[in-house]
C-alpha cells in the first residue's frame, strides 16, 4: 500500500495550491519534505529530507546542519496528514465519506455528495485527488 505522496505529484499543483499547502502543513519531526535547488554547502539540493522541528524552523537530518523553512520546501504528505488536511478544510469530512470496492480489484474512493468523487487504486491517491481539489477551492 502507497504511503505518502511523490514529488511528481506535488508537481501537479498549481504555485497558488503549494502556498495553500503549505498554509495548512504545520511541520512536525520525522516529517518527509521535498526540495527543490536549495543551495547548502557549494551544492545544489533537490530531493527527499526528513527534519526535526525546534522553534519553527525545520532541521535536516539528511544534510545536517542545513535548516529551512516551510517556505523553502513542501510536505510530501501520508495518508493520514491528507486526511488531517481534509478534516480541517471540509467540514463534515470523516471517514465515512471514504469507501473501498471490492471485486477483482480494491478500488479506493473520497466522495461528498453534489462536490466530488475521487477514484484511485491506492487510497493515497484518492486521498491525494481531494486535497488538490481542496487546495484549488481554499
Amino acid at each position: 500500500m502507497k504511503q505518502r505522496i511523490t514529488p511528481e505529484q506535488l508537481q501537479e499543483l498549481t504555485d497558488e495550491q503549494k502556498q495553500h499547502l503549505r498554509n495548512c502543513w504545520e511541520p512536525r519531526t520525522f516529517d518527509v519534505t521535498y526540495i527543490e535547488n536549495m543551495n547548502f554547502e557549494d551544492r545544489t539540493l533537490t530531493g527527499y529530507d526528513t527534519v526535526f522541528v525546534s522553534a519553527k524552523k525545520l532541521h535536516s537530518i539528511n544534510y545536517r546542519p542545513l535548516e529551512y523553512t516551510k517556505e523553502d520546501c513542501l510536505p510530501l504528505l501520508n495518508t493520514g496528514q491528507m486526511i488531517e488536511v481534509l478534516q480541517n478544510k471540509i467540514v463534515y469530512f470523516n471517514m465515512t465519506n471514504m469507501f473501498a470496492g471490492t471485486g477483482d480489484k480494491i478500488c479506493w474512493g473520497i466522495f461528498k455528495p453534489k462536490t466530488f468523487d475521487m477514484r484511485a487504486d491506492e487510497l493515497c491517491d484518492a486521498l491525494w485527488h481531494t486535497v488538490k481539489r481542496v487546495l484549488y477551492n481554499v
